[in-house]
């Protein structure tokens, strides 16, 4: 089992293609506290846990980066897991003084890229997405885990937060995939391989009809930014951005 913990959703990059879409969550304190990054050690310790990616966002943007970075580095001394990764976008420079003895660092600056507005509805598209428990996002980079709770992968931080699926966020870690017949439809990296190839891969293969929101995505905006709704599992509320 491998997860992913986005450790916070704030960023200075919006680089081409993000998932995260962080500008839905700019008046929020996105950030894991070290509470709840300790609470994710308990909780994994039931579980054979291979790879852990440390990723945001920007992670080095989060006021906790260091507790958060500190506690999975000593867990991974510990054998908790097999594998730490450390993916940020080299716009901040790393702590001198912070241990990456046996942690993958992401190699590849992305300063040159930027964000694409760009939301895409496989429906909107003329294709019909059926929950795909063997995805390979799931499969090799694992559920999710931030300021919320765990997701069963990372790609429905945003769809969850458009469409008003919140409810499907929890508070522990599951065996199996979960939400995937409410998630999985939405989700452009369940498109076709010839579809992703012409348009996930890079801003200048990126059609010019694609770089606006499509129907589906527009409507489920425009909701949230005229309505504030309530999330009762953490007792707080948030409204939609504008």
């Amino acid at each position: 089992m491998n997860f992913e913990i986005n450790c916070t959703l704030k960023c200075n990059q919006r680089c081409a293609n993000c998932n995260r879409c962080p500008e839905l969550f700019e008046k929020e304190d996105t950030d894991i506290t070290p509470q709840q990054i300790d609470k994710f050690i308990e909780d994994i310790k039931n579980f054979k846990v291979n790879k852990i990616k440390l990723l945001g966002g920007e992670p080095l943007m989060s006021k906790h980066f260091r507790y958060v970075y500190d506690t999975l580095k000593k867990a991974l001394d510990n054998k908790q897991f097999n594998m730490l990764k450390l993916d940020y976008n080299h716009t901040i420079s790393l702590p001198k003084d912070l241990d990456t003895k046996g942690v993958r660092l992401m190699g590849k600056s992305l300063n040159n890229k930027r964000h694409l507005p760009v939301y895409w509805d496989p429906g909107d598209l003329g294709y019909q997405i059926l929950p795909r428990p063997n995805c390979e996002m799931i499969r090799k980079c694992g559920q999710s885990y931030d300021y919320k709770g765990y997701l069963p992968c990372s790609a429905a931080i945003a769809i969850v937060r458009i469409f008003h699926l919140e409810h499907l966020y929890m508070d522990k870690p599951q065996r199996k995939p979960w939400g995937l017949d409410k998630l999985c439809k939405h989700c452009i990296f369940g498109m076709p391989d010839e579809w992703r190839k012409a348009h996930l891969f890079g801003v200048k293969n990126c059609l010019p009809e694609h770089r606006t929101k499509t129907k589906t995505f527009m409507k489920a905006l425009d909701a949230l930014e005229k309505y504030s709704y309530s999330m009762c599992e953490w007792g707080n509320s948030v409204t939609g951005v504008k």
